[in-house]
């Protein structure tokens, strides 16, 4: 089965509105929100910090220090960036079509997304600033301790209604909240599960995993952030690049790698 596509999330939300009784579960970053620009002393970079630049540094990364550690670099120097950033919404008709879909105590709305529990804090307030809070459908906002479940025996973190992958499948996640007590609770009374990410392969690792599952399922794969205009490019990173190695500096990030592969490398990676 393969995923639906729309570059309009007033199209995303007219199929949603006609699946009676089905679970809404949304990415964030590129779907809902947008990182526009990281703004310190006076100066824009703009895209730093946001899903583009995430992919372009953790490339780089990896390819310097191998899988994990550059994995590592990646995600720590997002946290500093996120801390930093503006933040808008994707499409300015998303934050209606969110409140209208809030207010009806049958509409439940979750978010999944890549981004790991150290940066849930920015999240929630992200997401509330930009007036996109997720609601159970008892109407709240579920509760804001951190409820933990097992994916392949690690530990993933489902808290103010967004479960936080922290980078791993979005299938084997999904399906295994579900399976949970919180997630069975949540999703008592639907008959299926919408999807939506400006992934295509996290639209279709869903699928895939949910295909045994009691809840049908339906996906969309979001594609409005897929312009050019929106891409992380080489010259965006030549502009970053001394920025970047501040920070990393800064944040003592650079000294953690350079025991292992040279300072000179760290330099690289921000190209």
């Amino acid at each position: 089965m393969s995923p639906l596509e729309s570059d309009s999330i007033e199209s995303v939300f007219k199929i949603y509105n006609n699946l009676p009784g089905a679970l809404a579960v949304f990415d964030i970053d590129n779907t809902l929100v947008q990182t526009i620009r990281v703004h310190c002393d006076n100066q824009s970079h703009d895209k730093l910090g946001g899903d583009a630049w995430f992919g372009f540094f953790l490339q780089a990364s990896q390819g310097l220090y191998g899988k994990q550690k550059g994995l590592d670099l990646a995600v720590a120097l997002y946290a500093v960036l996120q801390e930093m950033a503006q933040h808008q919404v994707v499409e300015h008709a998303l934050v209606d079509l969110f409140a209208a879909c809030r207010d009806q105590p049958k509409k439940p709305m979750i978010g999944l997304t890549a981004r790991g529990p150290e940066v849930r804090a920015i999240t929630q307030a992200t997401l509330t600033n930009l007036d996109l809070q997720f609601t159970s459908k008892s109407g709240s906002q579920g509760d804001a301790d951190p409820y933990t479940f097992l994916v392949d025996g690690e530990e993933v973190q489902f808290s103010h209604v967004v479960i936080f992958c922290a980078g791993r499948d979005k299938g084997k996640v999904l399906t295994a909240f579900l399976n949970t007590p919180k997630g069975q609770s949540l999703s008592q009374g639907c008959q299926s599960v919408f999807f939506v990410d400006d992934s295509e392969r996290n639209c279709r690792a869903v699928l895939q995993a949910m295909e045994n599952a009691d809840l049908d399922c339906k996906a969309v794969h979001y594609t409005y952030m897929d312009k050019p205009e929106h891409q992380y490019t080489k010259a965006d990173a030549k502009r970053d690049k001394p920025f970047v190695h501040g920070l990393l500096k800064v944040h003592g990030l650079l000294e953690e790698l350079s025991e292992s592969s040279g300072e000179s490398e760290a330099v690289r990676c921000s190209r």
